[in-house]
Order: structure tokens, then C-alpha cells, then sequence
């Protein structure tokens, strides 16, 4: 069903003639005209060369209407541009029978008729929504029912006039079947009846205490139930009575929630790590895959507490050091000979299975810290820091070396180790000089070098212990070298002879057992970029270094920062040197880290 709308002295004109099978027209202006929306209308008479036609525009669009042609019995006529469009008030509005509605918000007003007729029928069918039937028949009742289009039917129960003459209070509509009509009765329906409600209390329920028509009050109990006696009185109680179900052969339980399970009766006691076993036995679980894992990646001290959720047998520690920072570079004038900073060495990979009965409830943790990268000059740099160790253990049981710093003299940090705790940055054991030839296997971590490697060979290479950083010496720079297990060193900064400029180099990669392959150089040149951090490590592969930071010579230009080393031992790249600026500075070797397994 349609709305139709309306506005005072609307009129405007045809833009274009329209023939008279066109359904739409444009006209020179809207605005005088009703907004319509979907469901809404408003019905236009167009004049010209002496034929008039009345239209229905269902839809406005600017100037263009959409409209049903030839309403309320006119003809579709042709007109011409500039003919007469006009909102009138036509015969069908003013008799309204065929599209008065009502929407939200309106009202039909009937107040001036004195009566108002719905159409009746014996047997009404509704087809559309929101129509509405009064069936004026019935076999049951003398009254009626309105039928919706949903199917819902609502009875309208008919009372004959003389019961509201004088009704009686407390009295209720009901149907009597003998009359077959509705009318006013006593409460309880049919024929009636009548009795005593005594007077009770808020929240009191009621019974009947004894035979009769009299309703008394049950007396009240806080947090109580309802139960009868032996003889089925009812009464409100605070305790359930005891009911004798003598010896059942089986119990379901569908909700067990709340149960206590101490007071099952069992063999055994009862806890977090048993079962009930058939026999009626508590028991603890053999074996099965009960695993606790606990990880610490971030530098300081520690407490591993022993799980209580299962008895573990063995525990599995697995330590890194930290990775030593890489060296900071000067910045000497073009012309003159200027230094990258080496890279830092990787922290020591180290790793145990103790009997979990040797081990306390507690134990201490320590995570090393990555050693701080050097600071960038125009005259002496700073040195990279070594890295600390990572130990575990309230009386230290397991033992990973950190990495130590880089120099910017002409020494990469050593790779830490993982049989001493001796020193921080010592290859294995402090007593080992550093090599030219350092190619290192087992527990030690890798001599920092005095001699350049190559990308792609394994000198000063380690397996479980920390590789050397990358060496910078005037003439020639080397990359990050790497281990096995532990972490991989930092690659050399770039630098620059009275007239040459030397690369950066990449950091080491862990997992191999070749130079280089580690975190990327920075570019060299008249832009130097920084060298980008080595990959973090996992509970098998330490980090892998940072790459060096690119170096200039181009006058008035300061390098680039070294890269960072990769978390979990990973040494710190050397910065780029400058030109006639500081050079940059090192990057921080990367964090100790510890994985304690119990199963």
C-alpha cells in the first residue's frame, strides 16, 4: 500500500514533450513539489493544447520523474514542451478509497462519525499484510474473532449488557458452556466456589492445612527447601531428609561439578597428579607426556621452580652468553687513513640434561647482557663491551661464555666459550691467544682474530662456542665469522686509506660454518647506511652477528652505525668510519637467553 503526499500551489511546466506512452517526464523544477521516498506518491495533472491528464509520480530524481500514465479514468495524452504541471486535488483524494493509510505517527480520526463499520464475513482470508477480518460467526460462542494476514487470530469475547449493570468485585470473565456465552463469575471458573485465604506474611507460601476451603501460610525459612514428612505435610527446611536408596548398581552423574572428592572412598590419596583406578586405588600416572617448559630471554636474575604438576625425571638446560658489541670508528680527514670499528664475538651455546632429583626445587638463572657497542670519534673510538655470561644454577652447574667486544684497532672480539666462566669474551678457556688460523670445534668459542677472513671460509668458525668478529685493519676489512650452535660474530665497519675506500662486511650466520651470511653491510660511499641487525636466535641456533656499518670519503660525511647482533648471543657489527665527521658506532651484542625443559 502507497502513501500519498501533498504540497500547496505546486505547479512548474514540461521541460520536453513527453508521448503518450512515455513514463517519465522532466520538468523545469521540483522544488514546489513533495519529497517522496519508497512507498510514497503524489499525483500531477498536465494541461496543454486543450487535453488535461492526471498521472501518479512514483519516483523523483532532480527533474526526472518516473509516473503511471492515465489515472483516475483519464487518457495518455502527448504534450508538448512547456506544458502546464500542476498538483491537484483530485476525486480520489477527496473520497480517499482506494489509498488512505496510515503510517507511523499518523492517525485516523473517526471522532465525527457516530459509528464506525468493518467489513465482516462468515469466513474471512486474509492475503496481504497488515489486513484485518472480523469473523461474524461462531459454533462455540456468540461473539467473534479478528483474523490477521500473520494467522494469528484474536478472540472477542461478547458479554451480555446486563453484566455490567452491577458486577461483583473479585469476579472474573468465563465461558458457560450451557449458555454458550461469556460472562462475569466467581474466580476459580466454571461454577464458581468461594473459601478463606487467612492472612499471611511477604514471601509466605501457601496450603491447605487441613480438608476444606480455608488456605493458610507455610512458615518461613531462610535458605530452605520444600519437603514433606511420612505423612506428606509440607514444611520448609534447612536440612534434606535422609532417604534410604539402598544399594545401587550403578550411579550416572551428569554434572559432577562441586563434588568432593575427598570424600570418595578410596586407597590412596587423592590429588592433582592421580587418578582413581578401578579397583579403588589412587593412583599417580606412569610415564605419559607431562612437559614443563620455562623461558628466560630477557638479562638479569632468575628463579627456575621445579614443576609440582607431575614428577618430572629429567630437566634440559640450554644457555646462550651474550653477544659482545661491535667497535666504534673514527673519522679522520679525506686523505687521511681512517679506521672501521671490528665486530664483536658471539656468545656461547651450552646445553645439559641433569637427573631432576639432583636439581633443587629453585634454581638461579642469570641471563648475560649484550655488550654495548662502541662510540663513534673524530680522533679514538670507543671499543665494544663484552658480552656477559648466561649460568644456571643457584651453585653454577651450567656455563655459557659471552662474546667479547670488538676493538677499532685492528682486534674482533672473541667468541665466548663455553667450559670457564673465567672471563667474558675469552675463547674457551681464557688462556687461549688469539690465532691467525683460529678454527675452533667442541666447548671453545673462536680466538678474536688478528688476520682478515673470507666470506665463504670457516677460519675463527666455531660449533657450540661463539664465533669472532669481523677484523678491520687498514688495507682490508673481514666479515662476521660463525658457529655451529652459538652465536655468530659481527661484521667489520668500512673505512677508507689516504685514498681508497674499503667495504663494510656482513655479519656471521649461525647454523653454518662459514664467514659471513649474517645481517647485511651497510652501503659504503657518499651515503653511508647503517648495517642491519643480525636474525634472532631459538632454542637451538643462537643469533647470528650484525652487519658493519658503512664507510665514507667523501669530505664532511659521518659513517654509519654497526648493526645489532640477533638475540640470543649474536656479536654487534662495526660502524662505518667518517670523513673529516665521527665515525659511527658500534652495534649492541645480542641478549643471553635460557630454555630449562622438564619431563
Amino acid at each position: 500500500m502507497t502513501q500519498r503526499k501533498h504540497t500547496n500551489n505546486a505547479s512548474t511546466s514540461l521541460a520536453a514533450a513527453i508521448t503518450a506512452s512515455a513514463t517519465s517526464v522532466t520538468v523545469a523544477s521540483s522544488s514546489l513539489f513533495p519529497t517522496i521516498t519508497t512507498g510514497q506518491v503524489f499525483y500531477i495533472t498536465i494541461t496543454g493544447g486543450g487535453v488535461s491528464e492526471i498521472c501518479i509520480v512514483t519516483a523523483v530524481s532532480g527533474t526526472t520523474w518516473t509516473i503511471t500514465r492515465a489515472a483516475e479514468g483519464t487518457t495518455a495524452q502527448v504534450f508538448q514542451i512547456n506544458a502546464t504541471v500542476e498538483l491537484r486535488l483530485t476525486a480520489n483524494s477527496i473520497d480517499r478509497k482506494t489509498d488512505m493509510v496510515s503510517t507511523s505517527g499518523d492517525v485516523l480520526d473517526f471522532s465525527l462519525a457516530t459509528s464506525m463499520s468493518i467489513p465482516t464475513l462468515a469466513s474471512p482470508t486474509v492475503v496481504t499484510n497488515g489486513q484485518t477480518a472480523l469473523q461474524t460467526t461462531d459454533t462455540n460462542f456468540t461473539g467473534g474473532y479478528l483474523k490477521t494476514y500473520s494467522g494469528a487470530v484474536f478472540g472477542i469475547p461478547m458479554l451480555p449488557i446486563a453484566q455490567f449493570t452491577s458486577p461483583t468485585n473479585n469476579y472474573v470473565i468465563g465461558y458457560n458452556s450451557t449458555t454458550k456465552h461469556f460472562e462475569l463469575m466467581a474466580g476459580g471458573g466454571g461454577g464458581g466456589g468461594s473459601g478463606t485465604v487467612n492472612s499471611g506474611t511477604a514471601n509466605q507460601l501457601s496450603y491447605y492445612a487441613t480438608t476444606g476451603t480455608a488456605v493458610s501460610g507455610l512458615t518461613s525459612a531462610n535458605n530452605s527447601v520444600l519437603v514433606t514428612n511420612g505423612s506428606g505435610v509440607p514444611s520448609l527446611s534447612t536440612t534434606l531428609p535422609n532417604i534410604a536408596h539402598g544399594t545401587p548398581s550403578s550411579i550416572t552423574l551428569t554434572n559432577g561439578t562441586g563434588l568432593p572428592v575427598g570424600g570418595i572412598s578410596a586407597t590412596g590419596t587423592p590429588s592433582s597428579t592421580t587418578y582413581l583406578r578401578g579397583d579403588g586405588t589412587w593412583s599417580s600416572a606412569a610415564g605419559g607426556s607431562s612437559t614443563d617448559i620455562q623461558t628466560f630471554s630477557t638479562p638479569g636474575s632468575f628463579t627456575w621452580t621445579k614443576p609440582t604438576a607431575f614428577t618430572p625425571t629429567f630437566v634440559k638446560v640450554i644457555l646462550f652468553g651474550a653477544g659482545g658489541g661491535g667497535a666504534g670508528a673514527t673519522g679522520a680527514a679525506v686523505g687521511v687513513a681512517s679506521q672501521g670499528g671490528s665486530g664483536g664475538g658471539g656468545g656461547a651455546f651450552n646445553e645439559m640434561v641433569f637427573l631432576a632429583s639432583t636439581l633443587g626445587s629453585t634454581e638461579t638463572v642469570f641471563i648475560g647482557t649484550g655488550g654495548a657497542g662502541g662510540a663513534g670519534s673524530t680522533g679514538t673510538p670507543g671499543n665494544g663491551s663484552n658480552g656477559t655470561a648466561s649460568t644456571f644454577g643457584t651453585t653454577v652447574k651450567l656455563y655459557a661464555g659471552g662474546g667479547g667486544g670488538g676493538t677499532w684497532n685492528g682486534v674482533s672480539g672473541a667468541g665466548g666459550g663455553r667450559a670457564s666462566s673465567a672471563l667474558s669474551g675469552a675463547a674457551g678457556f681464557p688462556d687461549i691467544a688469539a690465532s691467525t688460523t683460529s678454527c675452533v670445534s667442541g666447548g671453545s668459542g673462536a680466538a678474536g682474530s688478528s688476520s682478515n677472513t673470507l666470506v665463504g671460509s670457516s677460519q675463527s668458525c666455531a660449533e657450540f662456542g661463539g664465533a669472532c668478529g669481523g677484523r678491520f685493519t687498514v688495507g682490508a676489512s673481514s666479515p662476521g665469522s660463525s658457529s655451529l650452535m652459538g652465536g655468530s660474530g659481527g661484521g667489520a665497519g668500512g673505512g677508507h686509506t689516504a685514498s681508497v675506500l674499503q667495504n663494510s662486511q656482513v655479519g656471521g650466520l649461525t647454523g653454518t660454518y662459514v664467514c659471513g651470511g649474517g645481517g647485511a653491510a651497510g652501503t659504503n660511499g657518499a651515503a653511508p647506511t647503517a648495517g642491519s641487525a643480525g636474525a634472532n636466535g631459538t632454542a637451538s641456533l643462537g643469533g647470528s652477528g650484525g652487519g658493519g656499518g658503512g664507510g665514507t670519503n667523501t669530505s664532511s660525511v659521518a659513517g654509519a652505525n654497526g648493526g645489532a647482533g640477533g638475540q640470543f648471543g649474536g656479536g654487534g657489527g662495526g660502524a662505518g668510519a667518517g670523513a673529516g665527521l665521527t665515525g659511527g658506532s658500534g652495534g649492541a651484542g645480542g641478549n643471553g637467553g635460557a630454555w630449562v625443559i622438564s619431563w
